[in-house]
């Protein structure tokens, strides 16, 4: 039986990226997306940030990253991908930092969608990228269609 998620997807980004990682919520949910963000699923000087954190990441079905330069080095960002290891991971590149690090095992896959340098004008290509699963074959996106399979019969 599949699991019934709250939320479509859960948005991870640094503090530093809080305006872009904004109105990608704003599009996505505009877009019929329900989506998690701690701007707007953390309440003020909560004490509970982290389980807030972690409940968000559970009832999501679908982890979104938003990986910047401000992403690397970043202490809670780790924690987050470990959290959400069993989801399908998205990645919404906002700038042209190289992986590395401590990433380089989660983000080691080339499907990501570039967002820079102008990223409201990718937002479009991101919802269509969540709609798909972000670990198929290159040649593969929204628009390509399954192969048929083909049958015949074989006289002996």
């Amino acid at each position: 039986m599949k699991k019934e998620y709250q939320f479509d997807v859960f948005i991870s980004h640094s503090g530093k990226d809080e305006a872009i990682a904004i109105d990608v919520y704003n599009y996505l949910t505009s877009q019929g997306m329900r989506c998690w963000l701690d701007h707007f699923h953390i309440p003020p000087a909560s004490q509970a940030y982290a389980q807030c954190i972690v409940c968000g990441i559970e009832e999501s079905e679908k982890f979104l990253i938003l990986y910047s330069k401000n992403v690397v080095g970043s202490s809670d960002i780790p924690n987050e991908i470990n959290m959400a290891k069993d989801k399908p991971l998205y990645v919404f590149k906002l700038d042209d930092s190289p992986y590395g690090g401590e990433y380089k095992y989660y983000l080691s896959r080339p499907q990501y969608i570039k967002a820079y340098p102008n990223y409201k004008k990718h937002l479009p290509d991101l919802y269509a990228y969540l709609q798909t699963d972000p670990y198929a074959h290159a040649s593969s996106g929204p628009n390509t269609p399954k192969p048929k399979k083909k049958w015949g019969w074989v006289v002996l």
